[in-house]
């Protein structure tokens, strides 16, 4: 039980509290158990209540590049700075890919000026070569960096989510030196893994609050929907695949259109 899997947990680390409980849907899988953001976690097997060690490597720096993608790394009082620059960056990125679309949309509709914008040609050469790399690239990723860019917004920004569909945006949730996090996720949902929340008191084992996934508002079930097609696991490995292909043609968008502002600089300076 949970009880016995925490007193474990407490017997093999008498110096650390726990602060969040994880249990997933797979039956193979450890109970993740959380000691905070300084206190790491560790992994329990579900049936013994052996301690299996905490994060490898290769999950400590996926974590930190997580920390860099989400507010730059920045710690304390800085975080939530970096959280708001980052914000901002995402509404600016999303607003010139949507724009790109006008930039690109061709005036003329005959195959040879489609051609152009639609294919890679190796044979141009300076700022005609990085023009062309730029059309082809966008019109090949863009819709895919429009629905990661629009859901990183919608996470940036949930209260205006809650408000599209008449909902009040919940209050945070309540975490303390007294309280335990329980996620419990439910069985896959086309390829997302719905999580019921349990809030407890972590010295009584009182609930203070039950959120079952099932009974979740549209809302938060859209919101959960974006976090997934944000890292493109709403679609499965096929569609992790194509963020990452798109998110490194947002690399070369950048790349070509510095490019493309530099032979312009030099234009004007000659």
């Amino acid at each position: 039980t949970t009880n016995e899997i925490l007193a474990k947990v407490r017997d093999a680390y008498p110096d650390k509290k726990p602060r969040g409980l994880t249990i997933k849907a797979d039956t193979n899988a450890s109970v993740v158990v959380n000691f905070g953001r300084e206190g790491g976690i560790v992994y329990v097997n579900p049936y013994t209540g052996d301690m299996l060690g905490g994060d490898s490597s290769a999950a400590s720096f996926m974590k930190g590049v997580e920390s860099w993608h989400r507010w730059f790394a920045l710690e304390g009082p800085y975080k939530t700075f970096g959280q708001n620059v980052k914000n901002v960056c995402n509404l600016i990125f999303l607003f010139m890919i949507v724009s790109g679309f006008y930039l690109w949309w061709p005036r003329n509709w005959q195959w040879g000026a489609i051609k152009k914008i639609v294919f890679i040609n190796s044979s141009l050469r300076d700022k005609a070569r990085d023009w062309n790399k730029h059309n082809v690239i966008g019109f090949w990723c863009a819709p895919v960096l429009i629905v990661i860019s629009l859901t990183g917004v919608i996470m940036s920004y949930p209260s205006v989510l809650y408000k599209m569909v008449g909902e009040q945006a919940p209050a945070p949730m309540a975490k303390g030196k007294d309280t335990l996090m329980v996620s419990i996720e439910e069985p896959a949902q086309w390829f997302m893994h719905p999580r019921s929340q349990l809030t407890l008191n972590a010295a009584t084992g009182e609930t203070i609050k039950w959120e079952p996934a099932s009974e979740q508002s549209t809302g938060k079930q859209l919101k959960t929907l974006a976090r997934f097609l944000h890292t493109g696991e709403g679609l499965g490995c096929w569609g992790q695949l194509a963020a990452c292909i798109a998110t490194f043609g947002a690399i070369m968008l950048v790349w070509t259109g510095f490019a493309m502002a530099w032979h312009r600089f030099i234009k004007f300076k000659a």
